[in-house]
């Protein structure tokens, strides 16, 4: 990843986390996000079990269902302008959801909804801790049979000798 990728990785991380500070409040029956952009209104609606609809100027103009998923993308046009909502559930359990919005492949936007709290920066060090142990679980998993194969011959010689 080169320093620039990483500049613009970490102004994202940032602007998400200010997105939280500034969250709306998940309800169970769900959440409502709305965007301006070029005097087109932007509004996603999700509810609780995993239904996603994207209205621009009140029309539909795409729905999906992400029950299962954590993150999802919605793409559509205004026009001669190409939107990408992109959603991310970052914690089921607390209920964190970023919103990005890019307009003609160019992040505009970032909302968030949720709880006004800083344990997004503990779930991300969480993340990298986790790639390290899954890393490092494959390795080991290698292992194994040589471990099973070093126990058996450890046996025949500890039997005989």
């Amino acid at each position: 990843m080169s320093k620039t990728e990483q500049v613009v990785l970490s102004e994202i991380e940032i602007a998400t986390q200010k997105a939280f500070d500034d969250a709306t409040e998940l309800k169970l029956s769900g959440a409502e996000v709305e965007f301006t952009h070029n005097n087109n209104t932007i509004v996603l609606k999700q509810n609780a079990i995993g239904k996603e609809t994207i209205f621009c100027n009140g029309e539909l103009v795409s729905t999906k269902w992400a029950l299962i998923q954590t993150k999802s993308t919605h793409y559509f046009s205004q026009g001669t302008t190409q939107y990408k909502i992109f959603v991310h559930v970052v914690s089921l359990l607390k209920g964190k959801i970023a919103v990005y919005l890019y307009v003609d492949r160019e992040l505009v936007a970032i909302k968030g909804i949720g709880v006004n709290d800083t344990e997004y920066e503990n779930a991300l060090d969480k993340m990298i801790w986790a790639r390290f142990f899954k890393g490092t679980a494959k390795f080991l998993i290698t292992l194994i049979p040589y471990l099973i194969i070093g126990y058996a011959v450890g046996y025949v010689i500890g039997y005989f000798f």
